[in-house]
């Protein structure tokens, strides 16, 4: 097994081994042990593994020198705190405040260098999830670090001490808003290691935070859980980046649900709801205020997208010319209309009776040829609109479709017997009785209509369309104004197709 691999395992199981001293009093590896030795000991083999693999990919060595310059200054930051109190007692600040202080910003400049390589032509509206997000998550560690303030002014402490307590506070809240909204903006996309990645870093901006509780507040019993939250955030930092993808795939980030947003306005409205009001700590309020603003313009978007869709749905689902459905429209509806089998030997079955009607135009290319396509045109929207008419007035839900030239049909959706699917047709040829008009022209219209039932004539849509087809084949031949399929036409894809008085 490769070095690397042996040095990633070695600080896993120094993580295992501090959490279970921690857990497990009675192993005497508490305290001075755990905190010293094992916490100290998963940070370096943290910074060996980044310093292997940053010489190992160098694609990758853009973000993992500041990641590994970033936990080194944690070490170091952590190591001297231990040495300051073992031997020297000095008071607080320390000069392991300037090297943790100083980790925060490298952690987080190694994450948003890796987020700019993985984004090209990002798109407007995935910023606004990480607006969103970001905004969100400092409310949230705004309000978290109201007691902090509090506790600053009502121990009137000494300005050398207010401020690595801020920095702190402040850097936590800072990391883990920013890597929040890093999440924000990919999502998993870039599957669990990048998310491992972000929500390790958000672990050691809460380390941070908890650092300055641990400082200024003295939870006794809570402390060494408090300073346990950063090594555990650098392992999943570290585990998230020895699993990326090497090199970095480029894609654009597909837009995803409005889950972030959703979650995004529930914490804001939490810290509005529960947090400080704006005359005593004025950020929490205003961030989740620009949080909310930052949400709902997300929505709007989204709003407006979804129109567009539907609007560019129903282009492709309607006939320009006429403003009916197309065909496309009825194979979907067909589609739905017949559902597969329950064992699947048969193919699909209908769950309801219906019927469908085919519908050509007698003659129609001699009205283009006479008097040109524009004529043309028009006669077709003057039939759309008669047969539209003659299927409301008889109110069975029903889609008209035009499939194309002289070419229509309808689908019937209550219509389940012979005498209601003859009955239809019949109303379609009397919409046809009167002439149309153009330019001062009267056409006299006729039209061939070929009608089938489901599930009697068909048992997917393949069938019902050449049962329905065969049946307007044999009205133009016949001369009957509508005729009717059989079940035997369409058994053997084959046989006669007659008018009523035959079927």
């Amino acid at each position: 097994m490769p070095q690397p691999a042996r040095t990633h395992i070695a600080m896993l199981v120094a993580l295992t081994t501090y959490v279970v001293a921690l857990l497990v009093p009675v192993l005497h590896l508490g305290g001075w042990v755990a905190d010293a030795v094992l916490a100290q000991a998963v940070l370096l083999l943290a910074a060996v593994v980044l310093g292997r693999r940053g010489g190992r990919y160098r694609d990758e060595r853009v973000w993992l020198v500041p990641l590994a310059a970033g936990v080194s200054l944690l070490l170091f930051g952590r190591t001297c705190g231990w040495v300051d109190a073992a031997w020297t007692g000095a008071a607080f600040p320390q000069v392991s405040d300037a090297g943790r202080l100083g980790g925060y910003p490298f952690l987080l400049l190694a994450l948003l260098l890796a987020l700019r390589s993985r984004l090209r032509g990002i798109r407007p509206v995935v910023m606004l999830d990480a607006v969103a997000s970001a905004l969100a998550a400092g409310g949230i560690g705004a309000w978290v670090v109201v007691p902090l303030v509090e506790a600053v002014r009502d121990l009137a402490t000494p300005a050398a001490l207010v401020l690595p307590v801020l920095g702190y506070a402040v850097s936590g809240v800072v990391v883990a808003a920013a890597s929040l909204g890093a999440l924000g903006i990919l999502g998993t996309a870039r599957g669990w290691p990048f998310v491992m990645w972000t929500v390790g870093t958000t672990v050691v901006g809460a380390a941070a935070v908890a650092h300055a509780y641990g400082v200024l507040m003295q939870p006794a019993a809570l402390r060494p859980w408090l300073e346990a939250i950063g090594p555990i955030g650098v392992t999943m930092v570290v585990v998230g980046v020895t699993h990326a993808a090497v090199p970095p795939r480029r894609a654009q980030p597909r837009e995803r649900s409005l889950a972030v947003v959703a979650v995004s306005s529930v914490a804001s409205v939490a810290v509005l709801a529960a947090g400080p009001t704006w005359s005593d700590h004025p950020y929490p309020t205003a961030l989740s205020l620009c949080a909310l603003v930052a949400c709902g313009l997300r929505l709007s978007i989204a709003f407006l997208q979804l129109r567009e869709l539907a609007a560019m749905r129903e282009q492709a689902l309607t006939d320009e010319l006429t403003g009916a459905a197309n065909r496309r429209a009825l194979y979907a509806e067909l589609d739905r209309v017949f559902v597969p089998d329950i064992d699947g030997a048969t193919g699909a079955r209908a769950e309801r009776g219906f019927a469908l009607g085919l519908i050509d135009l007698d003659h129609f290319k001699e009205v283009n040829d006479s008097y040109g396509h524009a004529a043309g045109d028009e006669l077709l929207r003057a039939v759309v609109h008669r047969f539209s008419r003659a299927l409301d007035r008889l109110e069975t839900p029903h889609l008209f479709a035009r499939l194309g030239g002289d070419e229509f049909a309808v689908l019937l959706h209550e219509v389940d017997t012979r005498e209601a699917a003859m009955l239809c047709g019949e109303a379609l040829q009397e919409s046809l009785v009167e002439p149309v008009v153009l330019d001062e022209v009267a056409l006299h219209l006729h039209a061939s209509i070929g009608m089938a039932l489901a599930p009697g004539h068909a048992r997917n849509r393949s069938d019902i369309l050449y049962a329905a087809d065969a049946a307007m084949y044999a009205s133009k031949t016949s001369g009957e104004p509508v005729c009717l399929s059989s079940p035997e036409d369409v058994s053997g894809r084959a046989g006669t197709v007659g008018p009523p008085s035959a079927a």
